[in-house]
């Protein structure tokens, strides 16, 4: 047991009454915990020295003790005791206790811990309730809870910590609330909307743009890129190679110049639209019929309804 880390020196700056009744408390615990208060006197004083450090042992040179009293440890503790009480600065004290403040991460029960133990040496007597709870409405971090805590007209300590407490639950609730919602939305993938393109330099060319697994004008079908079936095939109706005849462009009035595959993987694929948009067109001659009219013949435009036809036959 006597491997046990010792307490820090005695610290003999600020508020020495607080800080020797603080290193004395540690100190008497560790004799008790090494098993030196079993021990000589001699020993003891030694100990006591030893830890105090360098400032306490020139304090002790001070002390005007008979030779008898030198190796018992009860008149050295009365006589840093006396030479620490003396300079207890009150209002340095006081002014400590009024200045705490709750931290950005400390819990209601450390700070009224915090508080109780500032508040014994103030010698606030029976207003140290009192002016504890009000230290914690003044100083608590959370707004709200300072507000619910103001509109109380009678609110003693147990109920200012008590509502500190469960506001700092129903906070933690809400956290907890909150990142679970979070989750589940991050769980949903999103699909990029098909993006169009605009070909400005020609006004006068259409093209079809077909966002992702387009299908093959020569083939009709979905494919990679130079794998079309009818690559090297003949066209039984314009006898020309690399298209079906079903997919022939020559059988339409009007022809499309010109597929362009758009592959945008923006996303993942958890759900795809396709869309076909035509931006332009070749303008060629008018879709017109000449027809007879009351004996005179009259030329008609047809209206089919579009101005160019993708649809195969």
């Amino acid at each position: 047991m006597e491997q046990l880390k010792p307490p820090g020196t005695l610290n003999l700056e600020g508020n020495l009454a607080e800080n020797y009744k603080e290193w004395i408390q540690s100190f008497e615990l560790y004799l008790t915990a090494t098993g030196i208060e079993e021990k000589s006197g001699k020993v003891q004083v030694a100990t006591f020295l030893h830890v105090a450090g360098s400032e306490a042992q020139r304090v002790y040179n001070t002390f005007d003790i008979v030779a008898d009293d030198k190796e018992k440890i009860d008149v050295l503790k009365d006589k840093f005791k006396g030479y620490c009480e003396p300079r207890k600065n009150l209002t340095y004290i006081r002014h400590v206790f009024f200045t705490r403040n709750q931290g950005p991460h400390e819990n209601i029960d450390s700070h009224v811990t915090d508080l109780k133990n500032k508040a014994k040496p103030c010698e606030f007597e029976h207003l140290s309730d009192g002016l504890i709870r009000d230290r914690i409405v003044c100083g608590i971090q959370n707004e709200g809870c300072r507000a619910r805590l103001l509109r109380e007209a009678d609110l003693t300590l147990a109920n200012a910590i008590d509502t500190c407490r469960a506001q700092e639950i129903s906070s933690q609730q809400l956290k907890s609330l909150k990142s679970t919602e979070e989750h589940s939305v991050n769980a949903v993938k999103q699909v990029s909307k098909p993006r169009y393109r605009q070909n400005d330099s020609h006004k006068n060319q259409r093209s079809v743009h077909v966002e992702r697994q387009a299908l093959c004008k020569n083939c009709g079908r979905t494919h990679g890129e130079r794998n079309c079936p009818a690559f090297g095939k003949e066209c039984h109706s314009c006898n020309k190679k690399n298209h079906f005849a079903k997919y022939c462009m020559s059988k339409q009035k009007k022809k499309i110049d010109a597929i362009q595959y758009d592959y945008n993987y923006d996303s993942e694929d958890e759900l795809f639209i396709g869309t076909v948009s035509v931006d332009s067109i070749q303008q060629g001659e008018e879709w017109k019929e000449s027809m007879s009219l009351n004996k005179q013949s009259v030329v008609f435009k047809l209206d089919t309804g579009a101005q160019a036809n993708i649809i195969s036959e």
